[in-house]
């Protein structure tokens, strides 16, 4: 609880704001910059849409802390992180967790459960209309 006043302090003196929701995530006031910082315990990530922000945020902690920079975030809280930077998207995958429950609790020959959803259904479209209150307590 310490560290995560002390850092939630260091960050907020960086005109970072405190998500009320979260206490471990932070972004930047200005809304036309999309910049946050969140952080788990010792292990902090900075996501920005410019390299100046994250590279700013990254020296004023560096300066202030003993810190080292692991580069570009591949493993967070046992989820891997990978990027098809071309189509601008991210993808989370936690496959190795599992496989380690699997292999924790001998489950490598267990029965395997199908799919709530075949992927083989081609009847499915995406519903271009907005729900109404009724539809989304159905």
């Amino acid at each position: 609880m310490l560290w995560q006043n002390e850092l939630s302090t260091t960050l907020s003196s960086m005109n970072l704001i405190q998500v009320p929701e979260e206490p471990c995530l932070f972004r930047m006031q200005d809304a036309s910059r999309m910049t946050f910082v969140f952080f788990y315990v010792d292990d902090i990530v900075i996501l920005a849409n410019k390299k100046e922000d994250i590279n700013g945020i990254k020296k004023r902690l560096m300066d202030k802390y003993e810190m080292r920079d692991l580069g570009e975030l591949n493993w967070f809280l046992n989820i891997h992180i990978s990027r098809d930077r071309s189509q601008r998207k991210p993808w989370l995958s936690q496959e190795t967790h599992i496989e380690k429950i699997v292999k924790t609790y001998n489950l490598e020959h267990a029965t395997k459960a199908n799919t709530p959803l075949s992927v083989q259904r081609r009847d499915i479209f995406k519903y271009e209309e907005i729900a109404t209150a009724q539809d989304t307590h159905a």
